[in-house]
């Protein structure tokens, strides 16, 4: 699957126990930051760079917060902030 096909797309889905997290949608509101064509190759960077269990994140500037439900799905702890005007 390419980023381009992933207009609203996320990195996060119910997976079975012990399964890697598989691509997956992000309901979003209105006015919300759409993810963008990057996403998902910072998803499989995460992935990559071992965020996972044990490990903390600092989420800034979330927008939809796919990145940080990513992390969140690969077991680390997340912590987002997000600005809005």
């Amino acid at each position: 699957m390419t980023p381009e096909a992933l207009p609203d797309a996320a990195l996060t889905a119910p997976a079975a126990v012990g399964a890697a997290p598989r691509p997956g949608r992000v309901v979003r509101l209105p006015g919300v930051y759409r993810p963008q064509t990057d996403t998902l190759l910072l998803a499989l960077a995460m992935r990559r760079e071992g965020i996972g269990p044990g490990k903390d994140l600092l989420d800034l500037c979330t927008g939809s917060g796919a990145l940080a439900l990513h992390a969140a799905r690969l077991g680390a702890r997340v912590t987002r902030l997000g600005a809005r005007a």
